[in-house]
This record gives structure tokens, C-alpha cells and sequence, in this order.
């Protein structure tokens, strides 16, 4: 007897007319129009009383200039209470709906360098963040940590919004009306990283008179003497600041929020309090070589960086940074030799393989270049500097 003749099952969209609310991560929203079409759904611009399916977006989270929940959600939660059926999930239960979903979509896990050329937040503030609770790794391999995209553009977001002077009590408002669906995110734990980020997160401002932190207003009194010439690093006053920190932890924190700040000299001097007191935390050579760089005393943070791999040999984010300022400083055998430790530490790191092609190309070691960029592609196919190592490939 023949077999019978399989009825197709319908898109997994069918029947379903989709908005999105907040940034995608995965994709733009004309890219994401275009994929609930092909899956048998109709897309529309805004929510309204035809709307069955509100997509929200994972970077960061839907909220406006005010702190506020947008507009469309704020209409599709209207809707609900009305009576519609309107379901809203987030955008990897969305990836997953129609088979986009991969282990890498759903985890999106970069190092702290990598999320500093995705988004801008420098990796002094995620490590601090991940110091205090905030961030948690999702893995580590040795000592460079993954962090979930998520989690980082949802803090950042945050932080801009209390930096901008929006309350907290507003922001916890927001959260929990976003946070009523469980997709989304677990409550408690969200809640619980704003009370941390609005009063251990340490997010300040300047204005005329020096720092201060917006929302309550709290002042960090420093800058009392004239700012030293960059070079002039042993001439560096500690920060004044009233109750000053007695830890290596304290002054790591003091330092880390002049550095956000962009007062250098002193987030160095901060730094340097704490390599006193602590003198083999590699950790806080790294945030010193960070702060002295940033000010312009490249050989000073070359030093820095290298205390920093004695005392930890397998500081990996160390030996990259070591490499990056041979380079700079036009030696390049020495920066190879620093990035080609760092790539052994750890050959999934893309970052070192892309600067050693650069180094080996000074050198006119066209192979090992052309073998370093096809291993950063292999690992980063889509990242920042993908299309340059693309286009150094098609020239060798």
C-alpha cells in the first residue's frame, strides 16, 4: 500500500502579527521583519489591538530617555489587561520559534575586550562590576572571563539611565512591570543588581566643582592640586577624599571610578595605593599600566604590564597588552614575542591572533600573518575587525 502523503506543517509564525520593542541584539529590526515574513507571520511597526506577538529586544532593555517602559510595551501590557492575547517573548525565545536559535545566539559570550569594541564599556568597568556582584562570568578559561551580552548591555543601560539623574525607585517601577512576563528575566535577581549598581556601582559625573554621583548627589572631593605633567607618574598626589579606603580593594574601587571619571593622574595615584599594599595582586598592576597609559606614560604602563605577567604568568589580557605597546612603540620582535605568549595561554582568544598579523606583516613574515588572520576569522567571523582581516587576506 503507499504510504500516505505527509501533511506540511504550517510556519512556525502562521497566523501571528509580530512588533518588536527595544534593540535587537541578534539583528536589525527590518533584518527581523524580513524573518518573521519568512516564517509565515506579518510584521508591524507598532503594537496595536491586532498585535499577538511583541518581540523584545536583548540589548539592554526597552526603556526610554525617562526611564520609563516604551511605548510599545507599555500599550501591549494595556492591551493584556484588556483582554487581548498578546504574548510577548524575548528575542532568544523568539530565535528559537523559528530555528535561529544556536548555542552561540542564545549564550553571545565575549570577553571584557571584545565588549569594550561592541559596546564601549571599558573592561576596568566590567571587572568592577564583576568584583561587586553585578556580572558574573558565564565561564573562564585560566584567567580571561565570558560575559553574556546580555547582562552587559542590560547594566549599561541602567547605568546610563541613573547617570542621566533617573530615580531608582522609577527604574524599579519599570523593571518590574517589564519583568511580569518570567521570559524575560528573573525579577528578584534584577531588582536585587539595581539596588547594587545604585549604591555600590559608583556611577559619577563631573561638573564645576569636581565628581559627583547623579541621583543622590553624594560629592567626591579630589583635584586640590594643579594636575602633573602625564610622564611625571612619582609625582602623583593621592586623591583627597574624606573617610579615605584603607583596603587594596577600596583604593582598586577609588581608582576605578576616577578612571570612569577620566581623571587619570589620580585614578594612577588610587592605583598605586593599592600596589602598596599589595604588591602581588597582578590585577591591580593591570589596572595601574590602564590608568598610566590612558594618561600618556606608555613606558611607565609597559613596566606595569609586565609586573603584572610576573606575577601572574598566565594573565593572558596582560601579555595582549604588553604586545600592543611594543607595537606601539615600534618593537616589533618584542611584541610578537609577548603575543605569541598570549596566544598559546590561550589560542580561542581572537584579539592576539589579529595583532600578531599585523606584527608578523612588519616583520615580512607574510605565512605566519596570513595563518594568524585565518584563525582570528575562524574565531571572530563577525567581529569588529573582521572585514579588515578580510581585506588583508585578499592582499597577501
Amino acid at each position: 500500500m503507499p504510504s500516505p502523503l505527509a501533511i506540511p506543517l504550517p510556519p512556525p509564525l502562521a497566523g501571528e502579527r509580530a512588533a518588536v520593542t527595544g534593540t535587537l541584539a541578534s539583528m536589525t529590526h527590518r533584518r527581523a521583519v524580513e524573518v518573521v515574513r519568512r516564517h509565515g507571520g506579518e510584521a508591524t511597526v507598532r503594537v496595536s489591538g491586532q498585535t499577538t506577538l511583541l518581540i523584545v529586544g536583548e540589548e539592554g532593555w526597552p526603556l526610554d530617555a525617562e526611564g520609563r517602559p516604551s511605548k510599545d510595551f507599555q500599550k501591549a501590557e494595556t492591551l493584556r489587561q484588556s483582554g487581548a492575547d498578546i504574548r510577548i517573548v524575548s528575542e532568544t525565545d523568539f530565535l528559537r520559534m523559528v530555528g535561529l536559535a544556536t548555542e552561540e545566539t542564545a549564550a553571545r559570550l565575549y570577553t571584557p575586550a571584545r565588549l569594550h569594541r561592541l559596546l564601549g564599556v571599558r573592561p576596568s568597568v566590567v571587572r568592577r562590576w564583576e568584583r561587586i556582584g553585578l556580572l558574573r562570568p558565564a565561564k573562564k578559561v585560566g584567567r580571561l572571563p565570558y560575559f553574556d551580552f546580555r547582562e552587559v548591555t542590560r547594566l549599561r543601560s541602567l547605568t546610563e539611565l541613573l547617570a542621566d539623574g533617573v530615580p531608582k525607585e522609577r527604574l524599579e517601577a519599570s523593571l518590574r512591570t517589564l519583568l511580569r512576563d518570567s521570559a524575560l528575566g528573573d525579577a528578584e535577581d534584577v531588582l536585587s543588581r539595581l539596588d547594587l549598581l545604585s549604591d555600590g556601582g559608583r556611577v559619577f559625573a563631573r561638573d564645576r566643582l569636581g565628581l559627583f554621583q547623579p541621583g543622590s548627589g553624594q560629592r567626591l572631593f579630589d583635584f586640590q592640586s594643579p594636575e602633573p605633567p602625564a610622564e611625571d607618574v612619582s609625582s602623583l598626589k593621592f586623591p583627597v577624599v574624606a573617610d579615605a579606603p584603607r583596603t587594596p580593594a577600596e583604593w582598586q574601587d577609588r581608582g576605578l571610578d576616577l578612571l570612569e571619571a577620566g581623571a587619570l593622574p589620580d585614578a594612577a595615584a588610587a592605583f598605586r595605593e593599592a600596589v602598596r599594599l599589595q604588591p602581588d595582586a597582578a590585577e591591580l598592576h593591570y589596572c595601574l599600566a590602564d590608568a598610566l597609559y590612558r594618561a600618556g606614560s606608555v613606558e611607565a604602563a609597559l613596566e606595569r604590564f609586565c609586573v603584572a605577567t610576573e606575577w601572574d604568568p598566565e594573565y593572558v589580557e596582560a601579555w595582549t597588552q604588553l604586545g600592543l605597546l611594543h607595537a606601539e612603540r615600534d618593537e616589533p620582535a618584542a611584541a610578537r614575542e609577548a603575543l605569541e605568549r598570549a596566544s598559546a595561554l590561550f589560542d580561542d582568544y581572537a584579539e592576539p591572533h589579529f595583532h600578531l598579523a599585523e606584527v608578523c606583516r612588519t616583520l615580512g613574515d607574510a605565512d605566519a600573518a596570513e595563518t594568524h588572520l585565518r584563525r582570528f576569522l575562524e574565531l571572530e567571523p563577525d567581529g569588529p575587525w573582521a572585514d579588515e582581516a578580510r581585506e588583508l587576506l585578499s592582499q597577501s
